[in-house]
């Protein structure tokens, strides 16, 4: 409903106020968890702003004329008629003509030498990039898991070679570490404590990961 009200009140304005309403009677039961009663509350404050930053279309994303566009009308109770064969990979004798074809109309939607284009070399760095994250990840991970108290495992991440200004992935480390547990833990608390009690840096660190989880935490499950 967050992505599609702006849409239904366009289309179908009946359907989409049955929908609220609906949602409405739900939250004045109260048989819900806090959970989806925050969801719900949202969605209504949504509704109340009248769609204004979930419009339709969204800034960005409107790149082909209406007329040029190639509409897929599709009825839920109806039988598809899937095109299985799309689903498999096929070898294609014109392979190198046929991308360069791609290219050329990508280049006229996207605007010819866009942003998304990107050379050998810089596709390459991208993924030493990801896989170094990646490694660093692993690498907090496991000392976490084979330290033996809080105090051991913040002495060892500390030993843990990264870049300057890449406290912040180390800390985000921590806190996804702690949102695999089944039920709360003092360690991460009091291996986050340590840190702020460093410098500034870490304290700041931790600051920013706060809030930056505090604006996300719906998304996660409720444990």
């Amino acid at each position: 409903m967050h992505e599609v009200s702006a849409f239904l009140v366009e289309n179908s304005p009946k359907a989409n106020a049955l929908v609220f309403d609906c949602f409405h009677d739900v939250l004045n039961e109260g048989t819900i968890s806090h959970h989806i009663q925050y969801m719900i509350e949202v969605l209504m404050q949504v509704w109340k702003d009248k769609y204004k930053d979930n419009p339709i279309i969204p800034d960005g994303l409107d790149l082909i004329k209406e007329e040029e566009q190639i509409m897929h009308h599709i009825c839920l109770e109806e039988e598809l008629q899937a095109q299985e064969g799309l689903n498999i990979l096929k070898f294609d004798p014109n392979y190198t003509e046929n991308e360069e074809k791609y290219k050329a109309i990508k280049a006229e939607i996207l605007g010819e030498g866009s942003d998304n284009e990107s050379g050998p070399e810089e596709s390459s760095e991208e993924e030493e990039q990801g896989t170094n994250l990646v490694n660093l990840q692993q690498m907090i991970y496991l000392t976490i898991m084979n330290a033996l108290n809080y105090k051991e495992a913040v002495h060892k991440l500390l030993k843990i070679q990264s870049k300057e200004g890449e406290e912040i992935k180390l800390i985000n480390m921590i806190i996804e570490c702690c949102l695999q547990e089944h039920s709360y833990s003092t360690f991460y608390s009091l291996v986050g404590e340590q840190f702020s009690q460093l410098n500034c840096v870490w304290m700041e660190c931790i600051e920013q990961a706060f809030d930056n989880y505090y604006h996300t935490v719906h998304r996660y499950k409720t444990s």
